[in-house]
């Protein structure tokens, strides 16, 4: 991502990612202090569920808690839990995996030919885009894919500013209704060119 979105910043930006070799502490620190990019670095955690005691004057005899953990590219179930276990470091408390527990999808080449028609689509619908890959932080339908292909993007062409990220999947979630229409052009245009690029 940083390979390609470099050439395009300013000179000290493009300086700094350009010599991550020697400037990588100073660039993951203040990417570090933007939650969405934070969460491209590492596992993220979430305290989503807990639960003890009913009784205001009456100490619980059990709780509980349900954490979410997002496993970045490189790191495993497996590991989570055993950081997890080290951190609690008391094993009178029971640690269980809840639901399905999966390692994170492999990540998709930029040097394959599913990838360069997809930029090149992208282009083709967005004339003023510069397409760079990038980590998806969430949970998609595409990780079933992986298993058919090892060429999996997850791409969604919105258009979304900050406003719009607090709506994504709660109150008012919309896109405009131009934006729309792009999408609808961007799936044709590259259905199209797929089916022609396979035959």
């Amino acid at each position: 991502m940083f390979e390609t979105l470099a050439p395009e910043m300013a000179p000290f930006n493009r300086l700094m990612l350009a010599n991550l070799w020697l400037t990588e502490p100073v660039v993951r620190s203040r990417l570090e202090d933007a939650p969405t990019i934070n969460a491209m670095l590492r596992t993220t955690t979430a305290l989503t569920v807990v639960s003890g005691g009913d009784k205001a004057n009456v100490l619980p005899g059990r709780a509980t808690a349900l954490v979410n953990f997002r496993i970045i590219p490189g790191d495993t179930v497996d590991a989570v839990e055993g950081h997890v276990r080290e951190a609690v470091g008391d094993p009178s408390i029971t640690i269980a995996r809840v639901g399905s527990a999966r390692d994170p999808s492999p990540v998709s080449a930029t040097t394959s030919a599913a990838y360069a028609l997809l930029n090149r689509t992208i282009r083709e619908i967005f004339p003023d885009t510069l397409v760079a890959p990038g980590l998806v932080i969430a949970g998609t339908d595409s990780r079933y894919m992986s298993e058919l292909t090892p060429h999996v993007y997850r791409f969604l062409p919105v258009r979304a500013g900050g406003e719009d990220l607090a709506r994504f999947h709660g109150t008012n979630e919309r896109i405009s209704i131009e934006n729309y229409a792009e999408l609808i052009r961007f799936f044709h245009r590259l259905i199209t060119v797929s089916s022609i690029a396979t035959q």
